[in-house]
């Protein structure tokens, strides 16, 4: 599991998709975004403990679904049961999504979440969607 965490960071860094968040020319997080199912995913997004609930993680989040306006929808995975996760991302307009609307790459990222994380069974897809932009 981490080996493959490893790489999709890699593959993010490579493509010029992961953002680091700097306090004191030092990072406090980051933020590592890819594509499932040709859809663009959060692939992971960390904060030190040290600097949560100043505003770092919502800086990162906003920075990934800026990235993701061009194509439309940001996906990720995450718990559904702990308030700095599903609640999280919900007040920034994230929905869960049901399983079977879940293509095949991001249905394979759960399953192999839920067997290698705790609590297997509340493990999650959300989505953000963009709102479509009127021309004019």
């Amino acid at each position: 599991f981490l080996k493959a965490e490893k790489s999709h960071w890699a593959a993010a860094a490579t493509a010029g998709r992961l953002y680091f968040a700097v306090s004191a020319d030092a990072p406090v997080g980051f933020v590592a975004l890819g594509f499932r199912d040709g859809k663009p995913y959060l692939e992971q997004m960390s904060v030190l403990r040290a600097h949560m609930r100043r505003g770092v993680g919502t800086f990162l989040l906003a920075r990934s679904i800026e990235w993701s306006a061009a194509y439309g929808s940001l996906w990720l995975t995450t718990y559904d049961h702990v308030a700095w996760n599903q609640p999280y991302y919900e007040r920034f307009g994230f929905v869960a999504v049901a399983e079977q609307d879940c293509g095949s790459e991001l249905d394979a990222v759960l399953r192999v979440e839920r067997q290698a994380l705790p609590a297997p069974n509340h493990r999650t897809a959300m989505v953000f969607r963009h709102p479509l932009k009127t021309l004019g």
